[in-house]
């Protein structure tokens, strides 16, 4: 169990390169993260360079966030090749697998996300998938209690015009 012991304001700190997989349990104690901020651009093309961006990259089986605000957050994600990208506050992806679908988010607040993303790709079979939430990007399975998402913006775009899907969502 991870524990956040204060607020954090991460002005001034790159996260792009930072984010983690959460695959525990990390218990905000009703602190807050502010000014996340994220730019990132992929150029990949396979499903293993798909871009995940918030403050956990991904949260996976088992994972459990509870009692956690995050405030300002900024991403900007582009990926220029064929495979996809997803973008939340929290998280841009909740990928439990075919097995397990344990992964909880309790008492998240999200207030004033700017999140942009961009995907693109040209050929035929190029898979340009672009989701953009406030609190996650894409959700397989979870259960969430008590989280919202205030303010801000999100933009969802994709330049691929053989199989384009977009999509932004509030959680």
């Amino acid at each position: 169990t991870l524990l956040l012991a204060n607020d954090i304001d991460l002005t001034g700190v790159d996260w792009s390169d930072a984010r983690p997989s959460l695959k525990g349990v990390f218990n905000g104690q009703g602190h807050t993260v502010s000014n996340l901020s994220i730019q990132q651009t992929g150029t990949g093309t396979s499903a293993s360079t798909t871009l995940y961006c918030g403050l956990f990259d991904s949260l996976r089986n088992n994972a459990e966030v509870r009692n956690l605000n995050l405030a300002s957050p900024s991403i900007t994600l582009t990926q220029s090749a064929s495979y996809g990208c997803f973008a939340g506050a929290l998280a841009g992806w909740v990928n439990t697998g075919s097995n397990s679908r344990n992964v909880t988010v309790n008492n998240v607040q999200v207030t004033n996300p700017t999140i942009q993303v961009t995907g693109g790709g040209e050929g035929s079979n190029d898979i340009a998938n672009v989701f953009a939430g406030g609190l996650i990007g894409r959700v397989d399975f979870a259960a969430f209690t008590n989280c919202s998402v205030t303010g801000g913006s999100l933009s969802a775009t994709t330049t691929n015009v053989n199989t384009p899907l977009a999509a932004t969502g509030g959680l």
